[in-house]
């Protein structure tokens, strides 16, 4: 038997049998664990220093010769010479020395080959090892994880039927990570043929498939491949019901669904995904949901600026028709704009807590200032933060929707007490050009926004009365009425003239 004392060293019990085979294999055993501590100890502590790491490399060298060169039936507390290999590895990877971290990871590969590591060493070193690359050039990472596939691929005992697809994913993982998309088709073809070949083997793989199709997702929302991430949408959203999906994969599947619907305008539904989004990360603490409660506070100002303009378009239409015989519809629609405006998600319980982060806190009150159509506060937050939110490239494709839907409740708004109003007037209140102003205006004229006439002379906007609008329709319809009769007369006369 063994103790260990305050040190960290372990020491052996005295012992009137200490000459039994039982207790050579204690003292191997605690001189062994002792050198793999002190190597160990000096990798912790060596801080990058290249002789106490060399040292260290020699110490671990040591206890795997110890390992095996010791009695067969030698019976140790821990594979201490699995350790000493894997921490070689690590250290030699810490000194940039590639060459010789590539050769020791084949070692322990070519253990797993013959079957030396049960199925739980066998993922732990992987993992462990093949996610210390991070800071490793491509072609290292590459070799290091071939070495692993080729390894899962030809074990003979103690077989891991998933560390295949696990290691691949992992390896997929990190090309995502460092952008290099040209070999991801390959690799996640490579691992849904896998999923087939498990599935027809009767071993269920739906987990796997919704993890493959979440990534796939992401593929193609970076490349902007809209219409092919529809048809994964649709496919992962049936997949995931079957599936135990963790967050990870539920939040990538909304966040990218939500940058989907946003492209095609369906800020409703962006919203509904961006909230599904920020609730999966925000379970696991990822740094992500700060970024999908940014998108879900974007989505939320374009959806509520678009029913605003609507309701509002709806107004001025019944207010043509007859305020008055419309009155109780145009103060129903009244009161939805108002409860639009007085929407708050941080009144959520999830989002509470990050409503006055710093990185969240301006864009919250960007929202407010849109919703209540306070242009100057709302310009004010704009320019103080235009960097941050211009760096953000997703929120950066929609500023301009942003701008154009304040800026268009604003318009609609000052008017409502003029029949003419000056475009400077207006340049003044928006803060932006007479150029932009009369783009504005001939743009909302157009959509049906705003009745009325660009006097371009003196540079003003007539605008019609409702009563005017009215007329104009009527003299319309009237034209084409006429139209209409002319035409039925022409025909008349040519069957008679015929």
């Amino acid at each position: 038997m063994s103790s260990s004392s305050s040190d960290g060293i372990v020491t052996p019990d005295d012992s009137e049998n200490s000459g039994s085979g039982s207790d050579n294999d204690d003292d191997l055993d605690v001189e062994t664990q002792n050198k793999f501590y002190e190597a160990e100890e000096i990798v912790d502590d060596g801080n990058g220093d290249r002789e106490k790491l060399a040292e260290a490399i020699t110490l671990l060298n040591e206890v795997i010769t110890m390992v095996a060169e010791a009695p067969k039936g030698t019976d140790f507390e821990e594979p201490w010479g699995l350790k000493a290999l894997e921490l070689i590895v690590e250290v030699h990877g810490k000194l940039g020395e590639s060459e010789q971290m590539i050769q020791n990871f084949e070692r322990l590969m070519e253990m797993m080959k013959q079957g030396e590591l049960d199925r739980k060493d066998s993922e732990s070193t992987c993992s462990k090892l093949l996610g210390n690359l991070d800071n490793q050039p491509l072609a290292v990472v590459k070799q290091m994880y071939n070495l692993a596939f080729q390894a899962c691929q030809a074990q003979t005992k103690n077989i891991n039927v998933k560390l295949w697809y696990k290691l691949k994913m992992k390896y997929a993982q990190l090309l995502m990570a460092r952008a290099e998309y040209g070999s991801l088709p390959r690799i996640m073809r490579e691992m849904e043929q896998w999923c087939e070949n498990e599935e027809s083997q009767g071993r269920k793989c739906v987990n796997e498939m919704v993890q493959l199709s979440a990534m796939d997702i992401e593929l193609c929302s970076l490349r902007k491949d809209n219409d092919r991430l529809k048809v994964l949408y649709k496919k992962s959203i049936v997949l995931i019901q079957s599936a135990a999906a963790d967050n990870k994969v539920t939040g990538i599947i909304n966040e990218c669904g939500g940058k989907m619907h946003m492209h095609d305008g369906d800020y409703n539904e962006a919203k509904k995904n961006f909230y599904e989004a920020f609730s999966a990360y925000n379970a696991l603490g990822d740094n992500k949901r700060d970024k999908c409660l940014k998108y879900l506070l974007v989505a939320t100002m374009l959806h509520n600026g678009e029913a605003c303009d609507k309701l509002e378009a709806d107004i001025n239409l019944l207010t043509q028709e007859g305020a008055q015989q419309n009155e109780k519809k145009i103060e129903e629609k009244k009161r939805e704009i108002h409860g639009l405006k007085q929407v708050d998600i941080f009144s959520d319980p999830g989002m509470a807590p990050r409503k006055d982060c710093p990185n969240i806190k301006f864009l919250s009150e960007l929202v407010n200032a849109y919703m209540m159509n306070d242009i100057n506060r709302f310009n004010e937050i704009f320019n103080a933060n235009k960097q941050e939110i211009m760096d953000d490239q997703f929120v950066n494709t929609y500023v301009e929707d942003i701008l154009l839907s304040v800026r268009t409740q604003v318009v609609i708004r000052l008017l409502k007490p003029y029949t003419e109003i000056s475009m400077k007037f207006i340049a003044d209140e928006l803060q932006i050009s007479l150029v932009d102003v009369e783009l504005l205006l001939v743009s909302l004229i157009l959509d049906g926004k705003l009745s009325g006439s660009i006097d371009q002379i003196n540079q003003s906007l007539r605008v019609q009365s409702a009563e005017h609008a009215q007329g104009s329709k009527r003299f319309v319809a009237m034209g084409k009425w006429a139209n209409q009769i002319g035409g039925m007369n022409n025909g008349i006369v040519a069957k008679v003239s015929g």
